[in-house]
């Protein structure tokens, strides 16, 4: 999962463009402006209680507002998209922040617009979103208790976006490549945090689908790469290596996570290589990276 900043606007800012963009709609214009007060006041109390992890804690009042049920659901379907609100939100993130593997078709409502309407309008309770993830697995779910939350790109802490919990294994079976995907959260973190990654790992049912996902790159490319590589060197440090390590890649992303399973499989059987007979010199030189300290054989003449 991937932390998201929030859009550089107040939320008094956000109703304020609401009102400019609806401009005909005399009626609805006058009960947003009587609900302001009280809806800058939920908004505030939204933040305060999602830094805290305690969303599931908020309910809707329909006799609070000035406006009802159906008029936030046009303020979010058509005012808000007309601002441009909307897409700039959608254009904040590459891929899905609940899953990290799809293009985002949506924005998805953290807590749902169908329980809590007042929040169908206030950008952090809009997630950049899958159509996997959002129609199909959240839809109107909501979680009212402390560790079964989802994770929030926008508030939770920091560990969750920085820390790595999201780990794989990978093994060849007859040629075949078999992935695992499992959670190991870092033995710091508190007992509530443990089961609230692995109620999101589960819920989104990540481990099946970036298994998947990794598959379907290894048999496209690493697979067609490995075969054109029989320098196991070079396969491990210039082909898996540099996106295994590379920090551009969310440290929890399911791809980088594989990349680090391939290149400790492939990187296990090189090293075993090292201490195996030199082709050239026929004793048991111990190669290095590269090449034999008996006869200096190149490294790509060993046998196994």
């Amino acid at each position: 999962m991937k932390f998201l900043s929030k859009l550089e606007m107040s939320n008094n800012d956000l109703i304020e463009i609401l009102l400019s963009t609806i401009k005909s709609n005399n009626i609805l214009i006058d009960n947003l402006s009587a609900a302001k007060e009280n809806l800058l006041i939920d908004f505030d109390d939204y933040e305060e209680k999602g830094k805290n992890m305690e969303l599931f804690q908020i309910n809707f009042n329909p006799n609070k507002y000035a406006i009802k049920r159906e008029d936030f659901n046009n303020l979010y379907t058509q005012y808000l998209k007309k601002s441009g609100i909307y897409d700039e939100i959608k254009s904040n993130a590459e891929s899905c922040l609940y899953c990290l593997i799809s293009s985002i078709d949506s924005l998805d409502h953290y807590l749902p617009k169908s329980i809590f309407p007042q929040f169908s309008i206030l950008p952090i309770n809009l997630v950049p979103s899958c159509t996997e993830c959002n129609s199909k697995l959240k839809r109107d779910n909501f979680f009212n208790i402390k560790e079964d939350q989802l994770i929030h790109p926008y508030l939770d802490k920091s560990y969750y976006f920085e820390e790595k919990w999201i780990y794989c294994s990978f093994n060849l079976t007859d040629d075949y490549p078999i992935f695992n995907f499992y959670v190991n959260c870092p033995d710091d973190w508190d007992q509530a945090d443990k089961k609230r990654v692995v109620k999101h790992f589960n819920f989104f049912n990540l481990s099946k689908r970036y298994s998947v996902n990794a598959v379907k790159e290894y048999v496209n490319i690493l697979s067609v790469q490995s075969k054109s590589t029989p320098d196991l060197n070079v396969l491990c440090n210039y082909i898996l290596k540099p996106i295994a390590d590379n920090e551009l890649i969310s440290i929890n992303s399911w791809r980088r996570s594989m990349y680090q399973a391939i290149y400790n499989h492939f990187n296990k059987i090189r090293l075993n290589e090292i201490d195996s007979t030199c082709s050239n010199c026929k004793g048991n030189g111990s190669f290095g990276d590269e090449r034999c300290d008996k006869c200096d054989g190149v490294g790509s003449n060993w046998i196994k």
